[in-house]
């Protein structure tokens, strides 16, 4: 925990200190996406190299699919008989 403190207190400091050099400023978010990329790079990496989770991908990936199947189709339960009850509350959506 420390260590990720320690890594906060010093981005603000060299923020504090790029602010003043508007040329350096300008590519700090050219750096964020590096080391965006860099994260996922090594997520995956450490995905591949894990023979647990590469034997259960399928199973993941099946429960993560239905997972979002199943979360449209509650959208869709409710956001349709709402916005029908809207519509007839509202007048059904006709306006004078």
């Amino acid at each position: 925990m420390i260590d990720l403190l320690l890594a906060l207190s010093a981005g603000i400091l060299f923020g504090f200190v790029l602010r003043h050099y508007p040329v350096w400023a300008k590519q700090v978010p050219v750096a964020i996406t590096v080391g965006l990329f860099a994260l996922i790079f090594v997520m995956g990496l450490q995905v591949g190299g894990s023979s647990e989770v590469m034997n259960s991908i399928m199973q993941i990936g099946f429960q993560a699919a239905s997972f979002a199947f199943i979360t449209v189709c509650g959208s869709v339960m409710f956001s349709v008989p709402l916005s029908l009850w809207w519509k007839k509350k509202s007048g059904g959506g006709h306006h004078s």
